[in-house]
């Protein structure tokens, strides 16, 4: 298996389509340079294959075609914190102090919503 299609089955699994803008913006490139690892089959840069897999949340050897174990058995440098399995804890990740407090107070609020209410009620009943 490519790297191409490595990374393709983990994005597709992720709900990511792999080379769209979103793609494209995930990883700090360009959606023709994602489409040029599938039609020529190169291999990104070091740095953009690790930003790749803490993104997706799988091993850069795995992308790499050097183990078939999709498991990331690293934590982010310089810190205990696992690498994020979800390409939004990458992108909330990327925001300042003051953004992420914006971030975390809307999810509470919606968390506080009759809606989540309602269901937490009727879990614990």
């Amino acid at each position: 298996m490519t790297f191409y299609e490595r990374y393709a089955t983990v994005c597709l699994s992720r709900g990511i389509e792999p080379c769209s803008q979103k793609a494209a913006d995930l990883f700090r490139t360009t959606r023709a340079t994602l489409s040029t690892w599938n039609t020529k089959g190169t291999t990104p840069k070091g740095d953009t294959v690790l930003l790749i897999a803490d993104t997706l949340g799988v091993s850069a050897d795995y992308l790499l075609g050097r183990t078939d174990d999709q498991t990331d058995h690293t934590t982010h440098p310089g810190t205990a914190t696992p690498a994020p399995a979800h390409p939004i804890a990458a992108m909330f990740d990327q925001l300042d102090k003051v953004d992420q407090a914006r971030v975390e107070a809307y999810i509470v609020s919606i968390l506080e919503s009759e809606k989540y209410n309602d269901q937490k009620k009727k879990r614990h009943a």
